[in-house]
């Protein structure tokens, strides 16, 4: 109980951050598919499973490699904007996720959370070049490194969907200007995670404000909120 109650101590700051990281990835989305008019879902998949080998690079080269204890990323290990998206989406699925960090994915358990606010003061300058050895775009026989227990690029397209719709009611226009309104939503979740610990068996039906903070919850406490 106590430890559900820190976790929900949430700050303004976080929620407008992580808005204007949702709002970078639809862009991102939008951006690649606008390059294939005729065929923007291939596109989209085809993107997302080279991202999906980079995220695996990064792992092997950059989170993997000797020496790294538990610590925030440096500047020079943070990922570009495509491996974050992934990582991000990855996450969001807290059961594989913690299963992978346990088994296959030990070098992601050092970072304890999801950089939301230095992710939002520097993804506009992030590009998809990477810092670490990648095979190019298209190339025949690329494998995948390390395993993962889930469909990463299917866990990207279901986030991307979340994302769209919380674009389309102007949330990640001006994240910033915001400010009442996500006062507003804060006490709403705490409503809400108030009747799931008063009524752990009811059934309690979640919002778009509630399914929001649920995610930053677990961006924040990534090995922690399996049960959130």
């Amino acid at each position: 109980m106590e430890a559900q109650k820190k976790r929900s101590a949430i700050q303004p700051e976080e929620i407008i951050a992580h808005l204007q990281v949702l709002a970078t990835f639809h862009k991102l989305k939008l951006d690649v598919q606008a390059r294939a008019p005729h065929n923007p879902i291939g596109l989209w998949t085809a993107f997302l499973g080279y991202a999906v080998e980079k995220f695996a690079s990064w792992i092997s080269n950059v989170v993997d490699k000797e020496g790294s204890d538990e610590a925030e990323l440096t500047d020079e290990e943070f990922p570009t904007l495509d491996v974050a998206m992934v990582w991000h989406a990855y996450i969001l699925n807290p059961v594989e996720y913690h299963h992978d960090c346990q088994k296959s994915q030990k070098g992601l358990s050092r970072i304890k959370a999801f950089p939301v606010r230095r992710l939002a003061e520097v993804i506009d300058t992030l590009g998809l070049e990477p810092r670490f050895p990648v095979p190019a775009f298209g190339s025949r026989g690329v494998r995948i490194g390390p395993q993962f227990s889930i469909d990463l690029v299917a866990a990207v397209k279901r986030q991307a969907s979340f994302i769209a719709q919380v674009a389309a009611v102007g949330w990640t226009q001006r994240p910033k200007s915001l400010g009442s309104t996500i006062n507003a939503f804060i006490d709403r979740y705490h409503c809400f995670l108030k009747k799931l610990w008063e009524n752990p068996k009811q059934l309690v039906v979640s919002t778009l404000v509630t399914i929001l903070f649920c995610t930053k919850d677990r961006l924040l406490n990534p090995l922690l909120s399996r049960k959130l």
